[in-house]
């Protein structure tokens, strides 16, 4: 994970990649698990959260899935790799994903209620 977020900070604002990264926070929760947040912009300027963590197989549930309740997730992915991860946020390209049974999850959340619109010149 320590690879993936330095990613996110060197690439923060970087219009050249499939999504651009607007804000990063890493996060450790109760149990030790780490996770990174990351808040990013479409193409098309929709506005998407991002939850990235290891995936938890050891109970059946996922870890990264804890605090999502007000957002609502529009895609999941499960990478074997940070390589494979860093190809989807930069390229956009999901065939880098991996069959595996773990690896990192990778949550697209839309915020909930319509919040996150960039809109530009911004209302009055």
């Amino acid at each position: 994970m320590k690879t993936t977020y330095e990613w996110l900070l060197h690439n923060m604002g970087n219009e050249a990649n499939y999504l651009t990264i607007l804000n990063v926070q890493q996060q450790t929760n109760e149990v030790g698990i780490a996770r990174i947040d990351v808040m990013a912009r479409t193409e098309d300027f929709k506005v998407v959260n991002l939850v990235i963590g290891p995936e938890d197989t050891g109970n059946g549930a996922n870890s990264t899935l804890e605090d999502t309740a007000e957002k609502s997730i529009s895609a999941s992915y499960l990478f074997s790799n940070e390589q494979s991860v860093i190809t989807y946020l930069s390229e956009g390209q999901s065939a880098a994903m991996d069959t595996a049974r773990s690896g990192i999850r990778l949550l697209v959340l839309e915020p909930a209620d319509g919040a996150g619109e960039i809109t530009f010149p911004p209302g009055r």
